[in-house]
C-alpha cells in the first residue's frame, strides 16, 4: 500500500511540473555574418530549437520554470565570430541533479550557420539551416529537417530522424530507432537497441550501418553504384534491386554488386532482418 501511495505521489507531482508555465528566462540578440558558429551547451538539461531565418542575425531566447531561475546561471556572449550560449547550475553537489528544473531554448539563426549543440537531458530540433552540425544530448532525441550540410549527432537514450536533407552523416544512439532520409550522402549509422531505415537518392559516398538487436532497411534508386555486405546473427537478408553479380555465402551473410559496383554499403545486426530494396 506504501509503495502504490508512493507512485501516486511522484505522478501527480509529475503532472504539476509538467503543467507549469515556462517563462522567458533571458534574450539576446546579435549581429552576425553568414557561415559563423553558434555553441550552446545546456547543462541543466532542456530541449533546444533551431530555426533559420532571412537576417544576418542571432536570437536567443531561453525559458525556465520558477526552478529554473533560481538555480540556473546563463552566459550569452558574441565572441569573434561564435554566438556562445551556456546554461549551468549554481553550486554544486549530489541534490542539484534533482532540482526539477525546466528549460528550453530557442534559437533563430541565419539560414547559413554552423551549430555545435549540447544538453544534458533534452530533445534538439533543427529546420531549414545550412552548415556543419555537431549535436549530442545525454537522452533526447534529435531531429532535422530540409537542411544543408555534415551532420554529426549522437544520443544516449532517443530517436534521430534526419528529413529531407544533402550532406555527410554521421549518427548513432544507444537505444533508439535512426531513420534518415537524405541526398548524396555518406552515412553512418548505429544503435544498441533500435531499428534502422535509410533512403537515400543520388550519389552513393559509401555507407555502414549496424545495430545490435534491430531491423535494417535500405532504400536506394535503381542506379546506385555499390559493392554489398550485409551480415545477420538471427535474421534473414532481401536484396530486391539489380545485380550485377552475387556470392551468398550463407543465409547469414550476402555480398554482391550494383551497376557493376561502387563504394561500399554494409549493414550488420546481430538480431534482426536486413532488406535492399529500390526507391518506389
Amino acid at each position: 500500500m506504501k509503495n502504490l501511495l508512493f507512485v501516486v505521489f511522484v505522478f501527480l507531482f509529475s503532472l504539476n511540473l509538467l503543467a507549469e508555465d515556462l517563462k522567458l528566462l533571458q534574450e539576446k540578440s546579435f549581429n552576425v555574418n553568414k557561415g559563423e558558429k553558434l555553441f550552446l551547451s545546456a547543462g541543466g538539461g532542456g530541449d533546444v530549437i533551431i530555426k533559420s531565418w532571412d537576417k544576418n542575425e542571432v536570437n536567443v531566447k531561453v525559458y525556465g520554470n520558477k526552478k529554473a531561475e533560481s538555480k540556473m546561471d546563463f552566459t550569452i556572449e558574441k565572441k569573434e565570430m561564435e554566438v556562445y550560449v551556456k546554461g549551468e547550475r549554481k553550486g554544486s553537489g549530489f541534490f542539484s541533479s534533482f532540482s526539477n528544473i525546466r528549460l528550453k531554448y530557442t534559437v533563430m539563426v541565419p539560414n547559413e550557420y554552423m551549430l555545435e549543440l549540447k544538453t544534458s537531458g533534452g530533445d534538439i530540433k533543427i529546420d531549414f539551416v545550412s552548415g556543419l552540425k555537431k549535436l549530442s544530448t545525454s537522452g533526447g532525441d534529435i531531429e532535422l529537417s530540409s537542411t544543408k550540410g555534415s551532420v554529426s549527432a549522437s544520443t544516449s537514450g532517443g530517436d534521430i530522424v534526419v528529413d529531407n536533407t544533402e550532406g555527410d552523416i554521421s549518427v548513432s544512439t544507444s537505444g533508439g530507432d535512426i531513420k534518415l532520409k537524405t541526398v548524396n550522402s555518406k552515412i553512418e549509422a548505429s544503435t544498441s537497441g533500435g531499428d534502422v531505415l535509410v533512403e537515400l537518392r543520388g550519389e552513393n559516398k559509401g555507407i555502414d550501418l549496424s545495430t545490435s538487436g534491430g531491423d535494417i532497411k535500405l532504400l536506394v534508386e535503381k542506379s546506385i553504384k555499390a559493392d554489398l555486405e550485409l551480415r545477420t546473427a538471427g535474421g534473414d537478408i532481401s536484396v530486391n534491386i539489380p545485380l550485377t553479380s552475387t556470392e551468398k555465402i550463407s543465409s547469414s551473410k550476402f555480398i554482391g554488386k550494383c551497376n557493376d559496383g561502387g563504394n561500399s554499403i554494409k549493414a550488420t545486426t546481430s538480431g534482426g532482418d536486413i532488406a535492399v530494396k529500390e526507391i518506389n
